[in-house]
């Protein structure tokens, strides 16, 4: 966080709850006196309903009416409400959309750092992992990212091992790409906004568990359950200290070291 500059832009780069996870890094920038915007790649329903044009980003602040298809899942709102700030709503498209429409946006806000947060680790891939989890929109938003015009560029795993997907390998290669950093404050705060939330995200839940220090304990959490319902204990994400590092790497780094990009 010494190298990002004084107005950031955090960006859920795998689209759902991915901005969730930069909640912390949220916290921590402004304490620290940064400008913080926000924004995310999304999966939320009838977008177009909230802009009077075909914008590919959508300023969402909180207070909009949701219709049936966004009535129980619509991320961007829960967290403008909770934060008292818009988030920036990037509709599922891929660079030749994005690009220019996210370049007028870091323009506008002149931002000077851009941060790619990935609840999980689908964005540090390299094409030989043995296991993969979703990684369309992760490296979709990387690769938007690579085109931007903005002085900094970082992408943070946040969660990571709650992905399921070739966690030894990337925890190897985290050692020479990846600084990390653990979060201490802000856990009450939250939680507040997991429970306000009106859906329920598995990566932030376990990163709650951690930092709770209860992983043992974590299947018993009814908010997990209402997505792991049919799935047996032995197949919950695991919880480990790991879960809760925030795993830094230049994206310029990422890119050139990566044979996948």
């Amino acid at each position: 966080m010494e190298s990002f500059g004084h107005r950031v832009l955090l960006y859920g780069c795998g689209g759902g709850f991915d901005i969730f996870n930069a909640f912390f890094l949220y916290r921590e920038l402004k304490r620290r006196g940064h400008e913080v915007h926000l924004a995310n790649y999304s999966f939320t329903d009838d977008l177009y309903r909230y802009t009077a044009n075909d914008a590919m980003v959508v300023a969402i602040r909180g207070d909009e009416a949701r219709t049936n298809k966004n009535a129980s899942y619509f991320p961007e709102a829960d967290l403008a409400r909770h934060t008292g700030q818009p988030v920036y709503a990037v509709r599922l498209h891929g660079p030749q959309r994005l690009v220019p429409e996210l370049q007028a946006l870091c323009d506008r806000l002149a931002i000077d750092t851009l941060v790619l947060v990935d609840g999980g680790h689908d964005g540090v891939i390299f094409g030989d992992e043995t296991e993969w989890g979703s990684p369309l929109e992760d490296t979709c938003s990387v690769i938007v990212a690579t085109q931007l015009q903005v002085p900094s560029k970082f992408l943070v795993c946040i969660s990571a091992p709650t992905e399921q997907m070739d966690w030894k390998s990337f925890a190897e290669r985290t050692d020479t790409l990846c600084t990390h950093w653990v979060p201490t404050e802000d856990i009450d705060e939250y939680e507040v906004l997991l429970d306000s939330s009106h859906a329920r995200s598995i990566p932030n839940e376990c990163l709650l568990a951690c930092l709770r220090g209860v992983p043992a304990e974590h299947y018993k959490n009814p908010r997990l359950k209402e997505r792991l319902f049919d799935n047996p204990i032995e197949d919950w994400p695991p919880i480990m200290d790991e879960t809760a590092w925030h795993y830094f790497v230049s994206l310029s780094t990422l890119v050139s070291a990566s044979p996948y990009y």
